[in-house]
């Protein structure tokens, strides 16, 4: 899709759910009921994370969050935490794209949300580390650890390169309070990351958590089921979808 149709998308969508919105160049300012929104309106993201808001894709809006603490991995411009915020909880933000990052701390500023919302410009992995990756020229989302089948020419006509600073997962659970929320949207890079979840204590575990899967299910399922939780999986495409895991003593959302 080019910038253009994008661009029409993505302003269809303001006038659909926004009260107000205004823009300047590829930048948008957008008025909502109880928060503002800062984004690119060339990017296909923007648009995209607003419909998940409204539309509850993650199902928060019955859960009680208040005074909760949440941990939001993969926090694109912050229409998650705002509105797990909005609802009481406590938040934890992990985003390791430097372009992506400016505008989610800009977003908890604009909205008044410093207090409740803590970020880090960093991403997580199972191990302590740094690694070269590419993300989108045009937009804040994609930027996958992973390799991608996109060809060397193609990353280089679409794609920039960064340094991606990224933290032991395991190591930040262990250390850190229970969550009671967990949401990954992590590009693929979260097969790995559950399957080191089975060297934890169980008391270290967050309640709920709630996936978006790249690349198949199968495995997520099983990994999950090893540590004690149940799970819904609901596709959007053939290999990709989400996942709502919650532990065994839990209600299922």
């Amino acid at each position: 899709m080019n910038k253009g149709k994008i661009k029409a998308e993505n302003i269809k969508i303001l006038e659909k759910y926004s009260i107000a919105f205004e823009l300047q160049k590829h930048k948008a300012y957008v008025q909502f009921d109880n928060f503002v929104l800062f984004g690119d309106i060339y990017d296909k993201s923007f648009g995209d994370n607003i419909c998940e808001y409204f539309e509850d894709e993650y199902k928060i809006s019955n859960l009680n969050l208040n005074s909760k603490a949440v941990l939001d991995l993969g926090s694109n411009i912050g229409e998650f935490a705002i509105k797990c915020a909005l609802n009481g909880a406590n938040v934890i933000c992990f985003e390791p794209n430097r372009k992506v990052y400016k505008l989610l701390q800009n977003n908890i500023k604009q909205n008044n949300f410093k207090h409740q919302i803590t970020t880090f410009n960093k991403g997580v992995w199972t191990s302590r580390t740094y690694k070269l990756i590419f993300y989108k020229k045009h937009g804040t989302g994609a930027a996958s650890i992973l390799r991608t089948n996109l060809s060397l020419k193609s990353k280089l006509l679409t794609r920039k390169l960064a340094l991606f600073k990224l933290i032991n997962f395991n190591r930040f659970l262990q250390n850190n309070v229970k969550f009671y929320l967990l949401k990954i949207d992590i590009e693929g890079a979260e097969h790995l990351l559950i399957s080191k979840l089975t060297k934890l204590d169980n008391t270290q575990l967050p309640d709920r958590i709630v996936l978006e899967y790249h690349g198949g299910v199968k495995d997520l399922i099983s990994n999950f089921e090893k540590i004690g939780y149940t799970t819904k999986s609901i596709p959007k495409t053939e290999d990709s979808g989400l996942i709502f895991a919650n532990r065994i003593d839990k209600e299922i959302i």
